[in-house]
């Protein structure tokens, strides 16, 4: 037998898996593509078993359930052959005909949440969006890239000898689900008594909203958010309403102005410098993560900042994911509250997402 097309190889695949009499073309004809298992799941994989694109999902008694597909981008270097993302946007376009549910998050997030695959149970998702975004290059297209949409769209060479073109852009749907998930809680010495804890596993079920901070430029940060105990979310839009605490859902009834900055909300208040006595922590973070409010002072027993309040991760290597953002005209004094996620059951991918 000849060496198949790439496209012939993903569209049998997704053609046969999780099905008794599955025919999959044999290893040996396969450029690009690996055809495996994770979780005990037939899963089709990018050039080797380091990036799975898709895995079927067994439900209601039957392998062949669902369609769990990777979220993430490719951050490697290319080489010969389709690129990844091409074999991403086929096995998208591919699992759309077979005509079974499908969720989309990336695989680097679930792993990080400890989540179960087996075990997601799918409660809301919005369908993809693709959009045209505008971009440069040195380099003149050639005669394909002009004549298909796969490179680009509307090439116009520049004043300056550049050249300018619109590229499809895929955005992921945000979606909502159930998942059983554990994680590992390493050990620590105990500074009050001067022993050390042994590590331990930690297990739960929860809900989980996979989603886009719109306050960031688009096409916004991605974060996955496990969701406080007690929510039952049917939709994307009531996932996002899990996430406020009381006092911010009391402030929008009231009308007063509420901001964010990733996980913290900002209440616009109407005390005083001198309602709020001091001493001013300047500089300070708060509420026990990485963002630095200019000014900052206890009262009440709440939280409260001014001035402007910047994403500041104290982990090495990691940059600030979030703008600045100015809380209104710098003097009034903003009540600071958290976000009802658990503690550190939320995780961004910024930039990397498919």
């Amino acid at each position: 037998m000849p060496r198949m097309r790439m496209s012939q190889i993903i569209e049998r695949f997704i053609r046969d898996a999780g099905k008794d009499d599955a025919e999959f073309y044999s290893d040996k004809h396969l450029e690009g593509i690996y055809q495996g298992h994770l979780n005990g799941n037939d899963t089709i994989f990018s050039y080797g078993t380091h990036f799975p694109l898709a895995e079927v999902i067994p439900s209601g008694g039957v392998k062949r359930g669902w369609w769990l597909l990777n979220g993430d981008q490719w951050s490697g270097s290319g080489g010969w052959g389709q690129s990844t993302t091409g074999q991403q946007a086929e096995v998208r376009r591919l699992v759309r005909g077979t005509g079974l549910p499908s969720l989309t998050v990336p695989f680097s997030a679930l792993n990080r949440a400890g989540i179960r695959h087996n075990s997601i149970e799918i409660v809301h998702e919005l369908p993809d969006r693709y959009t045209w975004e505008p971009r440069t290059r040195d380099d003149a297209p050639s005669e394909y890239e002009r004549d298909t949409t796969w490179y680009g769209r509307n090439w116009q060479q520049l004043e300056d000898g550049r050249w300018s073109y619109e590229v499809q852009v895929h955005h992921l749907g945000e979606a909502v689900f159930k998942a059983d998930w554990q994680t590992w809680s390493p050990s620590y010495l105990d500074l009050k008594t001067h022993k050390r804890v042994e590590g331990y596993y930690v297990d739960g079920t929860s809900y989980f909203l996979s989603a886009f901070d719109e306050n960031e430029p688009a096409p916004g940060l991605y974060f996955l958010a496990q969701l406080p105990d007690g929510a039952g979310p049917r939709t994307v839009a009531e996932a996002r309403e899990a996430l406020k605490p009381w006092e911010v859902t009391t402030a929008e009834r009231l009308g007063r102005t509420v901001l964010r900055q990733g996980d913290v909300f900002a209440i616009a208040s109407d005390w005083t410098t001198r309602d709020l006595e001091g001493p001013s922590d300047r500089r300070a973070f708060v509420l026990g993560v990485n963002h630095e409010v200019t000014e900052v002072r206890q009262g009440f027993g709440s939280t409260f900042g001014r001035g402007v309040m910047r994403h500041r991760p104290r982990e090495w290597g990691r940059r600030p994911e979030h703008r600045a953002l100015k809380l209104g005209d710098g003097k009034t004094w903003y009540q600071l509250v958290k976000n009802t996620v658990p503690e550190g059951r939320s995780w961004s991918v910024g930039g990397k997402v498919d």
